[in-house]
C-alpha cells in the first residue's frame, strides 16, 4: 500500500496500539513498513517527551487568549466595516482615473501602512510574553509540535542561523489571527520569531531588514509561502549577523 494513504492517521495516532478503528489499518500498515514504523516511534516518543515537559511547566491560563487580544484590540486596520467598504468604493473610483505609476504609488503607501501595523502588533506581542507552552532544543520537533496546534505547517526560516539555539515555544495572536511564535536569544536578548500567512496581514512580498524600532530592532520577510517577523532586544548590528545572508531589499 502506498504510505501516503497513511500519513494523516499514523500522525494523528495516539499510540502504536490504538484501540480506535479510525487508526486501525494505518497501524497494521506501519507494523509491516518499517520507515512508517520508525516515523510513528519517532513521533510518539517526542510527544511523551513534551507531555514530560508540559506537565513540569506552569499551566498556560485560560485567560491568555482573551488578555492578548485585549492589549492589542485597539488597532483596527484588519478590521472591516460599511466605512472601510465605502472608503475602499471611493479610492477605486479615484484611481480610475489615475495614472499606472500613481496606481503604484498607492498600493506601496497601503502595504507601508499594513508593515507599521504587523510591526506594531508583533512588538506588543514580544512585550506580553504569556509563559511558554513548550521549551526543546530541537528546531524540527517545535515546528512539528507548533504546525499540530495551529492547524496549519508551520516552518523555520532558511534565512535565520538558528539550528544551535534553544526554542520555547507558543501560539500566539497578531491581530485577528493566532499565529506561532519562537522565543530564543540573540547575543543574550531575548527575541521572537513570528510565523504567519503574509495574505492575512496584506504583506506580501514584503522585505524589511533588521530596522530600529520603537525601542526594539524589527525584520521581516517571506519564504516558501509563509511570512516571518522578527522582534529582538539586540541591537540591528547584532541581529544581522545571525542572517545566512543579507535580506535582499
Amino acid at each position: 500500500m502506498d504510505c501516503k494513504q497513511f500519513a494523516e492517521p499514523l500522525e494523528m495516532a495516539p499510540s502504536e496500539n490504538s484501540g480506535d478503528s479510525y487508526y486501525a489499518e494505518a497501524l497494521l500498515h506501519a507494523e509491516n513498513c518499517p520507515v512508517c514504523r520508525l516515523k510513528l516511534a519517532n513521533r510518539l516518543k517526542s510527544e511523551r517527551a513534551i507531555g514530560a515537559m508540559m506537565e513540569s511547566m506552569a499551566p498556560v491560563p485560560d485567560s491568555i487568549h482573551d488578555k492578548v487580544i485585549d492589549q492589542i484590540r485597539s488597532p483596527k486596520i484588519f478590521k472591516k466595516s460599511r466605512n472601510f467598504f465605502l472608503a475602499t468604493a471611493a479610492s477605486i473610483l479615484l484611481l480610475a482615473g489615475l495614472s499606472y505609476p500613481a496606481l503604484n504609488y498607492w498600493k506601496s503607501q497601503q502595504q507601508v501602512a499594513a508593515v507599521k501595523q504587523l510591526c506594531l502588533l508583533s512588538i506588543r506581542n514580544h512585550e506580553i510574553t504569556p509563559s511558554p507552552e513548550y521549551v526543546a532544543d530541537n528546531s524540527q520537533e517545535v515546528s512539528s509540535w507548533l504546525s499540530n496546534r495551529l492547524g496549519h505547517l508551520v516552518k523555520f526560516p532558511n534565512a535565520l542561523k538558528v539550528n544551535d539555539t534553544s526554542f520555547k515555544a507558543r501560539r500566539a495572536v497578531l491581530g485577528e489571527h493566532t499565529v506561532a511564535a519562537m522565543e530564543f536569544t540573540i547575543n543574550g536578548k531575548r527575541s521572537t520569531l513570528f510565523s504567519y500567512y503574509p495574505k492575512q496581514y496584506n504583506v506580501e512580498g514584503v522585505v524589511e531588514a533588521p530596522m530600529f524600532e520603537m525601542g526594539y530592532t524589527v525584520a521581516f520577510w517571506s519564504e516558501q509561502g509563509l511570512g516571518f517577523g522578527l522582534v529582538s532586544e539586540a541591537t540591528p548590528e547584532k541581529v544581522n549577523a545571525v542572517f545566512k545572508k543579507r535580506l535582499s531589499l
